[in-house]
């Protein structure tokens, strides 16, 4: 792997999911940003707020993400960094994709030095929450992969099972919400080695619905600080 930290983040449609994302982009400066793609986001008219890269079947990069023991450990870390020109030296780069939850055990298996962040919401209000937000008028990124809004309900299921399944094998907690005090104590208590990189107070503003979203962090087996990527490059 090259000099970076790769955290996963995964979540079902609906959850919410880039919410802690978004806030460590914001107050840290440890994110690579040099993404040679064109800024990507959704139609403004929806309420997702979607931006930046995703991953998975049909879209730009992942088109093969939903089997990843088909395309082997190194082939998954070079799709992810053809997004990238490396001009950015920060270590994290953040991957989002619905279809790692399906694939948890073996990314944690292969794929050792990988950080996954899971983001639990209920199925139900998840799926509320993305009809609202734009549902099949969503642009970015592509649900084409979910079929209609019969299947939708069924793998939203199956997905928060896949992610608590994986919780309880790992022994991982869910203690805090998706507001402002409630990430601060979750960066402090599960991340302390990003804690020390935030530069500044300019957290995303939230709502009454962020209280119904429940970031988990799990480790890899070989993960680093974040420290440890910084020193690298010295």
């Amino acid at each position: 792997m090259k000099n970076k930290k790769y955290v996963f983040v995964t979540g079902v449609a609906g959850s919410r999911w880039g919410k802690v994302e978004q806030a460590i982009r914001r107050v840290t400066n440890v994110v690579d940003q040099s993404s040679w793609l064109p800024y990507l986001q959704d139609d403004p008219q929806n309420l997702t707020e979607h931006v930046h890269k995703f991953y998975g079947p049909f879209m730009q990069h992942g088109d093969r993400f939903d089997n990843l023991h088909i395309m082997g450990p190194d082939a998954v870390i070079e799709e992810i960094d053809r997004a990238y020109d490396n001009s950015d030296p920060r270590p994290i780069r953040f991957v989002r994709c619905h279809w790692f939850a399906y694939q948890l055990d073996w990314i944690a298996e292969n794929l050792p030095e990988v950080d996954v962040m899971m983001m639990f919401r209920e199925g139900t209000i998840s799926l509320k929450w993305w009809l609202e937000s734009g549902g099949w008028t969503i642009q970015y990124p592509c649900y084409k992969w979910y079929g209609d809004t019969e299947k939708l309900p069924r793998q939203i299921h199956i997905e928060n099972e896949c992610m608590l399944k994986f919780m309880r094998e790992q022994k991982l907690n869910q203690s805090y919400d998706v507001t402002t005090d409630g990430l601060k104590k979750f960066i402090h208590e599960y991340w302390p080695d990003i804690e020390e990189h935030i530069v500044n107070d300019k957290w995303p503003e939230f709502n009454i619905q962020d209280k119904t979203v429940w970031p988990v962090l799990y480790k890899g087996t070989a993960s680093k600080p974040v420290n440890k990527y910084l020193l690298n490059q010295n």
